[in-house]
């Protein structure tokens, strides 16, 4: 599962993200396909934050998660991020 990639995912919409955290999509592709010729049977792409949030989530309980999702989701003003088309 790839963090933050660079693409039009973000225009159409209120939300936007720091560029700092994003990743470009040549980048998220290459690392899957590695990822794919290595026979491995999970890729986490870009970021090597991205691999530690994942395995920090499997061992708390799903609430938790949620419950911190839903915080860093407020922080980030995500809460707020509207549709343009609607």
């Amino acid at each position: 599962m790839p963090g933050g990639t660079d693409t039009s995912f973000f225009d159409a919409g209120t939300a936007s993200i720091n560029p700092v955290f994003v990743d470009t999509p040549e980048r998220v592709a290459a690392d899957i396909l590695d990822d794919h010729a290595r026979r491995r049977s999970a890729s986490y792409p870009g970021r090597s934050t991205n691999r530690a949030i994942t395995m920090v989530a499997r061992f708390l309980p799903h609430g938790a998660v949620t419950r911190l999702t839903a915080t860093v989701n407020r922080r980030l003003n995500l809460h707020q991020a509207r549709d343009l088309a609607a």
